[in-house]
């Protein structure tokens, strides 16, 4: 199955305590993948993702954009070209602080 990003929507991402971000589910369940799912996520200045821990990983590439990613104590700076591994259990939340939109495909690993 193919998807192409302009024929999916952006949804603003509600995790409870995410500012100004938005997601495309790009594949996932309803194009049948049982064990990864893909997605973009776009964070608009002052905005980040909700502080998050859990059982699988991410792989993250940054396509456009400047951020933080905090991870655990430390806190990372991300700029465009960037891959991220995230390993199952670490606490992790992606922020931006700049003008430009903070823009990464992130795949989830089950």
């Amino acid at each position: 199955m193919i998807n192409n990003l302009e024929a999916v929507p952006a949804q603003r991402f509600t995790k409870r305590g995410a500012v100004n971000v938005e997601v495309q589910d790009l594949i996932g369940e309803s194009q049948g993948s049982g064990h990864a799912v893909l997605r973009r996520f776009t964070i608009q200045k002052d905005g980040h993702t909700h502080l998050d821990e859990h059982e699988y990983e991410h792989i993250v590439y940054v396509l456009k954009g400047h951020g933080i990613l905090r991870k655990e104590k430390d806190q990372l700076a991300l700029r465009p070209g960037d891959t991220v591994f995230i390993r199952s259990n670490v606490r992790h939340e992606f922020a931006n602080q700049r003008a430009d939109p903070l823009v990464y495909l992130l795949l989830n690993l089950f």
